[in-house]
């Protein structure tokens, strides 16, 4: 390793504290809405003097891989997405590149290793500590296992499977930092504990993908270290801690070891398998270029996300299904190189134990990345593979130079200039569209206090984007409703031509322009419209019952109760409605239809459809057959919520008031989370739904893929 000047080491210093500032903000989840996280980083690159490094074959791919995620920015579906994701891959980017530096230091590399396995067992023991609160939490609403509960434990704001990767990661560094100080016991023995404890947190995880993965990482770490007493004594440790934890918590091992033994394993792994069919579906799409970075879940949304029983989720079923959307044929060969590179590196590199164990870890996230893709939605999981990477590259005699050493200070400038320009423009697009953001809810504050005509003109001043062409067509809409202007709707109309232009995928602007057409009184439209969407999305709730309120506004009463049967199937909650209570006093032959309807047949085949047909029933009157369905539910899906609540009732009805005061605690963690003990003051009420109720699960993906609230849209 190179001699650097006193002016280099002490930058070199200030990138490793800035390293470690911008690791602690993506670990812990800090605010950085101004993203400080690339000028910590940066600055102190430009201030490095004749500092060079010899440019491989994996940095040339890493370049290539960032300047292919540009690509994006011009060809994506999605252009706010895919520029809020090229901000942050820039952040990687000069994360890769501080790394590379580092790493040329051997005294900067361990003393950066040093401080980032402090931070990383700090982290695991905060998420220890939560486990085992989340376990009481558990425990005291009175189930005796944890697994059909694991997405309430969020350590750190990490989803369970997120976390998971990411200990992946912190289990790897840690093992391969042991490698640099052969000689210092104090710091060997920091680093198996913080290696421990990551198995341990890994194991308490109960996530499928994260054994696999683990399984993975020390197959292959047994076959690349060579000190035999070394590897077997690491493996031995991780043996007793799993016995450990498996003595405290045996079924959740065992659930999770058989890999389907339970109804929600057997769900996953079917929803994942078609999942990944539908994606090669939607890769003939757009097979070259792809639909661009972050835009997973818009691209599939009209194939996988237009029903309403199930949860939407931004998590792709495996990296290889989120490449091939969002990176088309051209990324995935673009990846096929970066893989090819580290494999040349590593295999250059074999006989050093560090980089082994960092590409072994590299290894297992794939592998991990292979059951569920979270990488690319989770921060740090991203940050740290680009720090894996650099990390492979430790210097040595046998470095491959393809790049002539007097070029690299012009490449070095190059890169430098190309990030700082793509950096800025990322940012001021995004803070550009925060402003419009901050005006769309001064738009809307404006709205309710009743001044609609200003409001309208405020939201004439926004951009023709699609998330502000939302906003504009919705407060004209709105407007309409209070003001009577005509032109207000002529206007609206306009706005949603352009956001359908823009957006094609979104299948909510179709929705809207039918919402828009009845206002304007062509409902012969709206219905055809309507109808178009039920055919394609049989399994939408919104589009059966605006059928039905359209098809019952025009005394077709008898295609109406069809439409409003698949409604109340889709989502029982619609009887408890507003609306709904006023049809029963209104049409009572009507309900009265429906009724018979509802409970003539049952064809569900799910815990879930048995939830849905038992609150069906609760609400028709037929309490005992409710009490069948939905403790038929629960016993095969604990995790239902809004069942416990049901059969807490039916029990006090029945005067069993030690069994309804379980199921209500058992609702009241499954609606409040791990410290919901700490509000047991009073009773928490089923809430009546609202008709805004209908539309949260879009609200989730318009927040995911546009960046804003959806609360601007219904006012």
């Amino acid at each position: 390793m190179e001699k650097i000047s006193k002016h280099n080491a002490i930058v070199l210093r200030i990138l490793l504290f800035a390293l470690w500032a911008v690791i602690a903000i993506i670990m812990f989840r800090a605010d950085d809405s101004y993203n400080l996280k690339a000028v910590l980083l940066l600055l102190p690159i430009l201030f490095l003097r004749g500092m060079t490094f010899k440019f491989s074959w994996l940095d040339m791919v890493v370049c290539i891989v960032w300047l292919y995620g540009l690509t994006g920015c011009l060809t994506g579906i999605n252009k706010l997405q895919t520029i809020s994701a090229c901000e942050y891959n820039t952040v990687c980017f000069i994360g890769y590149w501080a790394m590379r530096y580092l790493s040329g230091q051997e005294h900067q590399l361990k003393l950066f290793l040093k401080g980032l396995c402090i931070l990383m067992t700090v982290a695991v023991l905060l998420a220890i500590s939560t486990f085992f609160i989340f376990h009481h939490s558990v425990e005291e609403a009175g189930f005796d296992e944890v697994y059909s509960f694991r997405f309430l434990f969020k350590p750190l704001g990490y989803t369970t499977n997120a976390w998971a990767t990411a200990l992946i990661a912190i289990l790897g560094v840690g093992l391969a930092t042991v490698r640099l100080f052969p000689e210092s016991k104090n710091t060997r023995r920091l680093l198996y504990f913080l290696s421990g404890l990551a198995t341990c947190a890994v194991l308490l995880s109960f996530s499928r993908g994260a054994y696999i993965a683990l399984g993975g990482f020390w197959v292959l770490f047994l076959i690349g270290i060579r000190p035999e007493a070394v590897k077997w004594r690491l493996l031995g440790g991780t043996l007793l801690i799993g016995v450990v934890v498996y003595s405290l918590f045996p079924k959740e091992m065992q659930t999770t070891l058989l890999m389907n033994k339970t109804v929600s394993q057997r769900e996953s792994n079917k929803g994942r398998l078609q999942t990944t069919i539908t994606a090669l579906d939607v890769f003939r799409q757009r097979p070259l270029s792809g639909a661009g970075a972050g835009n997973y879940t818009l691209a599939i949304d009209k194939n996988r996300n237009q029903d309403t029983t199930v949860g939407y989720t931004s998590y792709a079923p495996n990296i290889l299904a989120e490449w091939a959307i969002e990176k088309g044929g051209a990324g995935w060969m673009v990846y096929l190189f970066l893989a090819l590179c580290i494999g040349q590196v590593c295999w250059q590199r074999r006989k050093n134990e560090f980089v082994v164990v960092v590409a072994c870890t590299l290894a297992a996230l794939f592998i991990k990345e292979m059951t569920l893709a979270t990488v690319s939605s989770t921060a740090f999981g991203a940050f740290m593979c680009t720090l894996l990477l650099g990390m492979l590259q430790l210097p040595d005699d046998n470095e491959t130079v393809v790049i002539d050493h007097r070029l690299n200070g012009r490449l070095r400038w190059g890169i430098l200039i190309s990030v700082v320009a793509v950096g800025g423009a990322c940012r001021l697009f995004m803070i550009r569209h925060g402003i419009y953001e901050r005006e769309c809810r001064h738009i809307v504050a404006t709205f309710r206090q009743g001044d609609y005509q200003e409001a309208v003109r405020l939201a004439g001043r926004l951009e023709n984007r699609t998330p502000y062409l939302f906003c504009k067509a919705v407060v004209n809409m709105e407007g309409f409703e209070h003001i009577r202007d005509s032109s207000y709707l002529q206007q609206a109309e306009t706005f949603l031509s352009d956001a359908r232009r823009q957006m094609p995928a979104d299948v909510f602007v179709e929705y809207l322009q039918t919402r828009l057409w009845r206002m304007k009184g062509e409902e012969e439209k709206a219905f055809a419209q309507l109808e178009k969407l039920a055919a394609a999305y049989p399994r939408n709730v919104l589009y059966h019952k605006d059928l039905f309120h359209l098809l019952y506004g025009r005394g077709e009463e008898q295609q109406a109760v069809f439409h409003l049967e698949k409604a109340v199937r889709l989502y029982p909650p619609l009887l408890n409605m507003k609306w709904m209570k006023r049809l029963v006093h209104e049409e009572p032959t009507l309900y009265e239809c429906l009724k018979s309807r509802l409970l003539a047949e049952y064809s569900g085949v799910s815990p879930t459809d048995d939830a849905r047909y038992g609150y069906i029933l609760y609400y028709c009157g037929d309490k005992v057959r409710a009490m069948d369905f939905l403790k038929k539910a629960v016993g095969a899906l604990p995790n239902l919520s809004t069942p416990w609540y049901l059969l807490a009732e039916l029990n006090q009805e029945c005067q069993n008031d030690a069994e309804a005061e379980r199921c209500r605690r058992r609702y009241m963690l499954l609606r409040q989370g791990a410290f919901w003990g700490m509000n047991q003051g009073g009773k928490e009420r089923l809430r009546e739904p609202e008709e805004a109720d209908l539309y949260q699960g879009y609200a989730l993906k318009f927040r995911d893929w546009y960046k804003s609230s959806f609360d601007l849209l219904f006012m």
